[in-house]
């Protein structure tokens, strides 16, 4: 594991002359190893992760199901990345497609689905349970940095590879909900990010 840390610190170090970055791994024996690991950072997508899990707890504690039906709504609309945008409105979704669209392609419209399903405070609540006591969602996604009179939405590496582990261990939510969200971001579709 020596000379795979070694050579991560140098790849990060080579790629910090660019900008600041937050990087957190876990090695497959435990180890970890961060830059700026616990430097909070605008989420952007990163905080879908957390709103999936919240999702999932729900599934299993039997308030929400996979099955629930949406119906595409213009006053839903939001810019950003995704594809429910583009659709036509009246047009129904369930649950598990909105989850795979926020995921796979990071779908704002669909995300913003999930937090009203979820609430704010909940997911917060989960982000705290699980672990990620520097991240946070403060708003909805909007396809751009917060303005003036909105709050910003955070996360710190350490946080996310946390929750990952989380979700990897089984430990997050049950374990075939775990299961069902390790498959979903198998799913992802750019392959240079999660």
């Amino acid at each position: 594991m020596a000379e795979f840390w070694s050579r991560l610190s140098e790849t990060v170090a080579y790629l910090s002359e660019r900008g600041t970055l937050g990087v957190s791994v876990i090695g497959p024996d435990g180890s970890r190893w961060s830059h700026h690991g616990q430097r909070r950072f605008r989420a952007a997508s990163t905080v879908k992760i957390a709103i999936m899990i919240e999702i999932f707890r729900q599934i299993d504690a039997g308030t929400l199901s996979l099955e629930d039906a949406y119906t595409l709504a213009d006053e839903d609309r939001t810019g950003g990345s995704g594809v429910l945008m583009h659709m036509s409105t009246g047009a129904q979704i369930n649950r598990a497609d909105l989850l795979y669209l926020m995921i796979s392609i990071s779908d704002n419209h669909a995300t913003n689905v999930l937090i009203r399903d979820a609430g704010i405070e909940r997911i917060n609540a989960t982000m705290q349970d699980i672990g990620m006591s520097r991240s946070n969602l403060s708003r909805i996604m909007r396809g751009r940095p917060a303005q003036d009179d909105e709050q910003e939405n955070f996360s710190a590496s350490d946080d996310y590879v946390t929750a990952v582990q989380g979700i990897l261990d089984g430990t997050v939510a049950s374990a075939t909900s775990c299961e069902a969200m390790t498959r979903l971001m198998e799913q992802q579709q750019n392959r240079r990010r999660l």
